[in-house]
């Protein structure tokens, strides 16, 4: 098989966020995850057109095409016929333009020659293909071109987009002109915002697989070179098989419904939304190296390797996500909702982007901090159990949005972001851990994280806030003290201390009444010292609640730490924080 000619065909995504996020309504969100995640199936649809008995078991260069990987908005595909991997890109983004016009969709064919010994030549060929793709995308218009303003036409009531239908939201059905018939005055949509709604249906089916973890036995998972083949036995039974978890005994209409709840809670309901989006550390770098760590013999060698690394965390993703949700049984503060008439509650946690490297949630407020932290622990442990014994630890960073129902989306997500990055600062900081950073938008005069984190510097340098901080990894030492999300917790505990509610120095039973945290919290603001000062008398009076936690010296009693000649205080993001982290039940951790 040396030498015989392969094209590796790359299909992306891109533009993502932005396609979810343009609107606020839910169903749209929903609409366009989903059409996200099609790309998968209009890939398999094309190729067993383009290829006679093609299956995800086709392995090239005994058979003409091999899907590699195959996660949310990325699949990469190898093909011995040139003309047929040019064909499947045509196919792929001309049903892309079809069915989400929205969407921007785009492939690159990069030529190779196989090789039994040498895994180089497959390896280059998905770098040139990465670092081809961008270069082909700017050469041809992006999809706001396909929406021109010229005839005047009206504007989707949702996107600001050129209108194209009158969508009747009732019977979710749309026409190029005014029925009769139609149920409910019908209200002007644009291509994209009526595929999404047309596309939520499924959407809402595939989230609720997701969130309870059914799994599809007709999906053949690649067994790793250092593992055992399954057997028979060890393969699930019906498409109807929970993965456990909170999937056992709920069955896929009660999922839905579940989901559809979720989503019409967040879009309605929650007073604080919170958009959290989490991504791996150095991902790229682990897969493109898989050589240099483990032994890998020709082309055939990389590609299983690659495509086991790819479903397995992917897996890991999956199973963290619902570990997360599992934990969040553990505050009784966050509240469960459900349809009306069910049986079956679910955690207002909506998952939009969930696969590979990416996570993209939309939950209620008071459970994004503690779904987040919860999700990066779990992702560590789970790529651990599933990758290599000897593969270094996995970690991840996460940025968590907290704003009011309304808020714009598309800013949030930005908001989030740039937190992610923010927290991926810990990669050199505290090496192999995982990190959050957060903030609570109460405003929205300065929405960037730059003009944020600004408003929280003072004059002299000293910052206001510790982020991020460390949910992993806690034998770092030196610049993680102080900033490990066991701190975090502990100044919350203390904030939140109780005494007795018959203590007329008390606030509803508080140790330190709120009036005296928004004292302590102005004093921040006007400097080191009289935030100190503030702190030092509340020391004086109410000791007994233990606001050592909240000390960065207990020797001093100061609120401050020193790094590089400027001071830092955590307690701001105690007191961001306290609404939205509830209390832990340990004794419903233990069930």
């Amino acid at each position: 098989d040396v030498g015989v000619d392969c094209y590796l065909v790359l299909l992306e995504t891109s533009g993502n966020q932005n396609f979810i996020f343009d609107t606020n309504k839910r169903r749209e969100n929903v609409g366009a995850s989903h059409l996200i995640a099609s790309l998968v199936a209009w890939t398999e649809e094309s190729l067993e057109g383009l290829v006679r008995g093609w299956t995800r078991r086709s392995r090239v260069p005994a058979h003409t095409a091999e899907l590699v990987t195959a996660t949310s908005g990325d699949v990469k595909v190898l093909l011995t016929d040139g003309k047929r991997a040019r064909e499947l890109v045509t196919r792929v983004t001309r049903k892309a333009l079809e069915v989400a016009s929205g969407l921007d969709v785009c492939g690159v064919v990069i030529p190779f020659q196989w090789d039994d010994e040498d895994p180089d030549p497959v390896m280059d060929a998905i770098t040139t293909a990465y670092a081809t793709l961008p270069e082909v995308r700017t050469r041809r218009a992006g999809p706001q071109s396909r929406f021109p303003r010229l005839p005047i036409v009206d504007q989707c009531t949702s996107s600001g987009l050129p209108a194209a239908y009158l969508y009747d939201e009732t019977s979710g059905r749309r026409s190029p002109r005014r029925s009769s018939a139609a149920s409910a005055e019908p209200v002007p949509r644009s291509h994209p915002s009526a595929a999404k709604l047309e596309a939520a249906r499924d959407g809402y089916d595939r989230l609720a697989r997701v969130t309870v973890g059914w799994v599809d036995p007709t999906v053949t998972c690649r067994t790793a070179p250092w593992e055992k083949p399954p057997t028979e036995r060890d393969r699930p039974e019906s498409a109807a098989t929970p993965a456990g978890g909170s999937g056992v005994g709920i069955s896929p209409w009660e999922a839905r419904d579940g989901i559809e709840a979720v989503a019409d809670y967040l879009e309605r309901h929650a007073e604080w939304v919170a958009v959290v989006h989490a991504d791996v550390n150095g991902l790229g770098a682990v897969l493109r190296n898989l050589t240099t760590r483990q032994a890998v013999e020709g082309c055939r060698g990389y590609v299983d390797l690659l495509a086991v690394y790819s479903e397995r965390i992917d897996r890991a993703a999956h199973e963290a996500f619902r570990a997360a949700l599992d934990e969040l049984r553990c505050y009784p503060g966050i509240k469960k909702v459900r349809r009306p008439g069910a049986s079956e509650s679910f955690f207002p946690v909506l998952p939009l982007i969930l696969g590979g490297d990416d996570l993209t949630v939309v939950c209620d407020g008071p459970a994004a901090l503690p779904f987040t932290a919860a999700f990066l622990q779990a992702f560590e442990n789970r790529t651990a159990a599933l990758l290599h014994p000897k593969e270094k630890q996995l970690t991840a960073a996460a940025g968590v949005a907290v704003v009011k129902q309304h808020y714009p989306f598309s800013s949030a997500y930005q908001l989030a972001d740039d937190l992610t990055d923010e927290a991926k600062r810990v990669k050199v900081k505290a090496v192999g851990a995982s990190a959050l950073s957060f903030h609570v938008l109460y405003d929205s005069a300065a929405t960037g994280l730059d003009n944020l984190r600004a408003r929280t510097t003072l004059p002299g340098g000293d910052r206001l806030v510790a982020q991020p901080y460390v949910v992993t990894g806690n034998d770092n030492a030196g610049w993680a003290d102080g900033r490990r999300w066991s701190d975090l917790l502990a100044r919350v505990t203390a904030l939140r201390g109780t005494v007795d509610p018959t203590d007329g120095d008390s606030d509803r039973g508080r140790a330190l009444p709120r009036s005296q945290t928004h004292t302590l919290r102005a004093g921040l603001f006007l400097g080191r010292d009289t935030a100190d000062g503030r702190f030092q008398l509340l020391r004086n009076r109410y000791g007994r609640s233990g606001l050592s936690a909240l000390a960065a010296n207990s020797e001093r009693w100061s609120l401050f730490w020193e790094e590089g000649g400027v001071h830092i205080t955590g307690l701001l993001d105690a007191m961001d924080a306290e609404e939205f982290i509830g209390d832990r039940d340990e004794t419903a951790a233990s069930r």
